[in-house]
């Protein structure tokens, strides 16, 4: 998708009114934008990855300042003051917390990646459990405050140990185990082992 129909497909997320698992519950604009700039964060390290950086100008789009998303933006403010303005102030407040940005991210990030390594050497166990934050900071990223969970269902009950050396993955949810293949077929696999 070129950036015109990036900002459409972000712009339809911006409109959103509930959250995902609970109809009944609207989806504060604060939440939308924490799931905007995930999306945009998992876009860039996809553009990257793939070495799309010379056609998307990775460095420097964003949804937040670039001109062509300003139908993101825009419909983004009239959705949330539509809706939250409907919804009591000691409500709205109720799960409110401050965003992150970029550079304060990496900071924290570089932070806690460097405090383990001052115990690879000395407390091993210590510097497990403090790369493990360091993994969790990542993986909130992209896959925002669903990841967690997502995580436990994936450790939990997709993932099936059978033997020493051999692994059972059957997925939940069938998205997840479906790709395209280049002829533009799709492709899924229900159960899938490794040894």
């Amino acid at each position: 998708m070129n950036h015109p129909q990036r900002a459409l497909s972000l712009a339809h997320y911006a409109n959103k009114s509930t959250q995902i698992k609970n109809v009944s519950t609207s989806c504060s604009g604060a939440s939308k934008f924490k799931y905007l700039n995930s999306i945009q964060r998992f876009l860039k390290c996809y553009e990257t990855l793939y070495e799309l950086t010379h056609i998307y100008d990775t460095d420097k789009w964003s949804w937040n300042t670039c001109p062509k998303y300003e139908l993101v933006r825009k419909t983004l403010y009239h959705t949330t003051t539509h809706k939250e303005s409907k919804i009591p102030t000691e409500v709205r407040d109720q799960h409110k917390s401050e965003y992150l940005s970029d550079h304060h991210f990496g900071v924290l990030n570089a932070f806690t990646f460097n405090r383990a390594q001052t115990f690879k050497d000395t407390m091993f166990p210590q510097y497990i459990s403090i790369m493990q934050h360091w993994f969790m900071q990542l993986f909130m990223v992209y896959c925002c405050s669903r990841g967690g969970e997502e995580l436990e269902t994936l450790m939990c009950r997709e993932l099936r140990t059978l033997s020493k050396d051999r692994t059972l993955y059957e997925p939940q949810v069938d998205l997840k185990n479906t790709s395209l293949v280049p002829n533009d077929q799709i492709r899924s696999n229900e159960v899938r082992f490794r040894n």
